[in-house]
């Protein structure tokens, strides 16, 4: 009962709370922290000489019990804490001095979480309640008392709409933020829910539950896998910054990661020598901070999963860490009356003013924007699309295309994210970033620079896109000219940022759970019906263009209910010209014979690509006999596999001009099934001669 005294009869002496801050940056101001006793300013200058990162900047008191969760407002400015003594503490962060404290509860807090806008507060606790305050008069605005057990979790999505909460009560609870009242509880446990945590574009929410982290759709509340992994409780879960990673820590005295792509283990740290209890990524995705029970907080970089460092100061167990939004500082809550802060490991260094360092799964590339101003253009009005293939040179040759203010981006107008590489392969990188400081962009930039084979795909890619523009097309913003690693300027594409990843991820992703057979066969037919209507806007246009290399690789997935297709990968795209013999492109498994045999095509090699992707939509593979097996028994379903199959078998023909045109294909899928099942009829004109599809 000690532990739940009001603040104001306990001892001082013995329950003084101690907040000890560390510092990331080599320069720290002094005049910030102007009213933190001397102890602590001798560190915050001593920052100024370039001491070892994870260095004390201050200590700070205030709670009478143990600390249990700490948590930064969005724009690093506020700390806030939750403790036993049923207290939430806010400190401003320029100061370290107490602006609040908040008393409502009337048990022990266990968790706090600010909205992303930073204008609300939630604090879960013992008491069994969820009470909500505004920040900008700390008054209370909602209590959610919907729990039946303590509330161990909080937290908002990442748009604010949603607030989930997981309890002792087995439940996880979701709550709009609008109006206070629930949206839906998640019973799929047989054990107390510790942690709870949103992805960061919100369409996934984990918790943690006994030996097993669970995850869920947000668009339709269904389980998408439980993560088993363990062989003891698992106390914390949370998601990287681009949510290509969930982490958890578990009385195992282990730290696992997960690829979210495929729910696969990364790795697994070890290096606790007890129960780990929290941890969290900092905001650029390159480290991973963990609290345990051993007293420690551990930090790793993601790159290699190597051990940063060790901070030893607390005397008990580590319950919470945090990192502030700049990822300069660390806070950890404690047992021992300790919050502490400490600051992330100095990350690698690059010349220049705009370097930029990023951080793949596998290794790090130095990346930065060039200035294009200083070079010439020999006839910047010219556009080069009289040949099949753009060629260039050199650097002129390249900025030839079209007048360069039409799109060209100035390097003051893009931003390459920190630890933020998309992707990889022979032909280079894909790095996510910020056009205008405001606009999520995906930079296409090749390894290598011209006169390859893949900067000339790349310059075909931006000529053929600048004369796109549909909603199911990916759009381009403009282009630019990148280094990596030091090496010579590449011509870089700037295009939309979609982000559901590629087709074969999302329909991979819902065979795995039971939303494919829920809600998925009319998704997978909605994205389908896109890209049909994309090709159909691309073999309109004059003179018609052609993809070539249409796949599921190719096809982006926007997040929306339903979902969006967008085409992308343009490098292999021709202008369509006189049905001439060309050179062989494209992916094999998805190439028109014609192609294959490098005979004389046209639009209608894209549509025999089309029908295979139609073939792998259905069955996971290219085998149309599966079509039959893989179909549901449900009468819509039926429908849709028998219109898909109808339009896959037109697609398919092996002579090229018995398929029919894209319109076509988009007409028959927009169609409604009829209510008795016809006779198979193919949407191509009648036959006389004998035909087959090409499998």
């Amino acid at each position: 009962m000690a532990l739940k005294g009001n603040a104001s009869t306990a001892s001082s002496s013995w329950m003084a709370f101690q907040i000890l801050l560390w510092a990331l940056c080599a320069r720290v101001s002094v005049d910030a922290y102007a009213d933190v006793p001397l102890r602590q300013m001798s560190h915050a200058v001593a920052t100024q000489t370039g001491p070892e990162p994870f260095t004390e900047v201050a200590t700070l008191e205030g709670h009478t019990s143990w600390v249990l969760d700490v948590v930064f407002n969005p724009d690093g400015g506020l700390l806030a804490s939750g403790s036993l003594d049923w207290t939430v503490k806010l400190f401003a962060t320029s100061t370290w001095t107490e602006v609040t404290t908040l008393t409502e509860h009337t048990d022990w807090v266990t968790s706090v979480a600010f909205n992303p806008d930073g204008g609300l507060l939630a604090s879960g606790s013992f008491d069994k309640t969820v009470k909500v305050f505004a920040t900008s008069t700390w008054t209370e605005v909602a209590t959610l008392t919907e729990h039946t057990s303590f509330v161990n979790s909080v937290a908002f999505n990442p748009d604010g709409g949603l607030l989930a909460s997981g309890s002792e009560d087995l439940t996880v609870k979701v709550f709009a933020t609008s109006t206070w009242t629930e949206v839906t509880t998640l019973r799929e446990t047989t054990d107390g829910v510790a942690s709870v945590a949103f992805n960061p574009d919100g369409g996934l929410l984990a918790f943690v539950s006994y030996k097993t982290v669970k995850v869920f759709a947000t668009s339709t509340w269904t389980e998408v896998t439980t993560l088993t992994e363990r062989t003891s409780w698992v106390r914390s879960a949370a998601f990287n910054p681009d949510g290509g990673l969930l982490a958890s820590g578990s009385r195992d005295k282990t730290v696992k990661v997960f690829a979210t792509s495929t729910w696969t283990e990364v790795t697994t740290l070890t290096e606790h020598t007890s129960w780990v209890r929290s941890v969290a990524f900092n905001p650029d995705g390159g480290l991973l901070a963990s609290g345990s029970s051993d007293g420690t907080v551990k930090v790793f970089a993601t790159s290699t999963w190597a051990e940063v460092r060790t901070l030893a100061e607390h005397t008990s167990y580590v319950d919470s860490v945090a990192f502030n939004p700049d990822g300069g500082l660390l806070a950890s809550g404690s047992r021992d009356k300790n919050r502490q802060e400490a600051a992330a490991a100095d990350m690698p260094k690059t010349t220049g003013d705009a370097a930029t360092d990023l951080w793949g799964p596998e290794s790090s590339v130095s990346v930065y924007v060039v200035d294009a101003s200083g070079l010439s253009v020999a006839d910047p009005s010219v556009e080069s699309c009289s040949e099949g293939a753009f060629q260039s040179s050199d650097m002129q040759h390249i900025m030839t295309i079209g007048i360069v203010e039409h799109w060209f981006i100035k390097p003051s107008d893009i931003t390459p994210g920190p630890k933020s590489i998309l992707g990889s392969g022979s032909f280079g990188i894909v790095v996510k970033g910020m056009l205008n400081h405001a606009t999520e962009v995906a930079i296409k930039i090749p390894k290598t620079r011209f006169q390859s084979r893949e900067e000339s795909q790349l310059a075909n890619e931006m000529r053929l896109f600048r004369h796109i523009r549909h909603s199911n097309i990916v759009l381009f913003h403009g282009a630019t000219l990148m280094v990596i690693n030091g090496g010579s300027p590449c011509l870089s594409l700037v295009l939309e940022w979609v982000d559901g990843g590629n087709f074969g991820e999302y329909m991979q992703q819902l065979r795995s759970n039971a939303v494919f057979e829920a809600d998925g066969h009319a998704f997978a037919y909605k994205i389908l019906l896109d890209v049909a209507r994309g090709m159909t806007y691309l073999h309109k246009l004059t003179p018609v263009i052609l993809h070539l290399d249409l796949k599921p690789a190719v096809i982006l997935v926007e997040k929306s209910v339903p979902p969006k297709g967008k085409i992308t990968d343009f490098g292999l795209s021709r202008f369509a010209r006189n049905s001439l013999p060309q050179s062989k492109v494209g992916t094999e498994k998805y190439m028109a014979p014609e192609v294959a045999h490098r005979k004389p095509y046209g639009p209608a090699a894209d549509v025999f690509s089309f029908g295979r992707v139609i073939i792998w939509t259905i069955t996971g593979e290219l085998c149309p006999e599966l079509i039959s097996s893989t179909s549901s028994k449900g009468q819509e379903d039926a429908c849709l596999f028998q219109t898909l199959d109808e339009v896959a078998s037109s697609c398919l023909e092996e002579e090229s001009h018995m398929r029919p045109h894209f319109f076509q294909v988009y007409d028959r899928l927009t169609t409604p099934p009829p209510t008795t099942t016809p006779p198979t009829t193919k949407i191509v004109p009648p036959l006389t001669t004998t035909t087959k599809r090409v499998l």
